[in-house]
């Protein structure tokens, strides 16, 4: 089965991000075969991206579902199917 995540993933996401400080927002769309994930980054500081990042690595890894990010940008994510 493949793992997915749901609105209050994202709501969830957005409220820890927000409580740290950090200037971004996570949105989800669903494309063929896949459901992505990606940030809206509020600001310009340099380290908003990792910051981001990290947040959302640590929230998904609690919930047993590993993430992984374009190798691009970094902004779109989405979960790792097994």
């Amino acid at each position: 089965m493949a793992q997915v995540a749901n609105f209050f993933d994202i709501i969830h996401l957005n409220k820890k991000l927000a409580d740290k400080h950090i200037a971004a927002e996570v949105h989800l769309r669903d494309a063929c075969g896949r459901q992505t994930l990606w940030f809206e980054l509020k600001d310009v500081e340099e380290d908003t991206l990792s910051r981001a990042q990290d947040v959302a690595i640590s929230y998904f890894a609690g919930k047993g579902k590993p993430i992984e990010f374009d190798i691009a940008k970094g902004i779109n994510f989405w979960i790792k199917q097994f």
